[in-house]
């Protein structure tokens, strides 16, 4: 049976960015015996607690996923950022050849940086919250992983750019997995952000994202 391990990027830190905004990859890889091709599914999880600023102060309730859209993309004349409706997803990749095989794996998220930026005043009407990315990897044994993975009856089809990053993707538990598997992996990353406690660099306002905690 093939082994799974999950480990940071050799001198590859987080990327840690503005109004929730962050960039960090992880390297996943297999040891596999002979015969030991298949194909890794991740399972990702997403949380949002964002609140909207009110001259300075977070509103009472929570944003909707509607309203974090409308926040980024006030006009959806762009392509969306956040998939705030999207709290779960599965994407998979073919380990196509015998032996050790490695993939990098990114988690991005683009921050709740608005479209309209030049005509909004962050700190007082910008958002303050936490978002929270975990994922769960497993790979699994499979003569033909690029044919199997191909099958529709898994539910697996190309997926979004900004959360798959053209990985196969599905919103829906994978069907008809094969019945030899590894040991599953888990990686999880949380930061938080509060536009109204910005910082500032000369004449410019620095709006940091905070690391919560990140896994492994």
């Amino acid at each position: 049976m093939a082994s799974l391990t999950i480990g940071r990027v050799a001198n590859t830190t987080t990327g840690l960015q503005t109004h929730g905004g962050f960039k960090t990859s992880h390297m996943v890889y297999t040891v596999s015996p002979a015969r030991g091709t298949g194909f890794v599914i991740q399972h990702v999880t997403r949380a949002f607690d964002v609140y909207r600023l009110n001259n300075g102060q977070p509103g009472r309730h929570a944003m909707t996923a509607g309203e974090m859209e409308d926040f980024i993309n006030p006009n959806r004349r762009t392509t969306r950022y956040v998939y705030a409706d999207v709290l779960e997803y599965w994407e998979a990749w073919p380990i196509p050849f015998d032996g050790r095989y490695q993939v990098t794996d990114t988690f991005n998220f683009y921050g709740f940086i608005t479209s309209t930026s030049g005509r909004v005043s962050y700190a007082s009407e910008g958002t303050k919250g936490t978002f929270e990315q975990n994922g769960t990897a497993t790979f699994y044994t499979d003569a033909s992983p690029e044919r199997t993975l191909a099958n529709t009856n898994m539910g697996f089809a190309r997926g979004r750019a900004t959360l798959a990053n053209n990985l196969l993707y599905t919103e829906s538990r994978p069907q008809n997995l094969p019945s030899t598997s590894s040991n599953s992996k888990s990686r999880s990353i949380k930061v938080k952000w509060d536009d109204s406690q910005f910082s500032r660099i000369g004449t410019v306002a620095a709006y940091n994202t905070e690391l919560v905690h990140e896994t492994p």
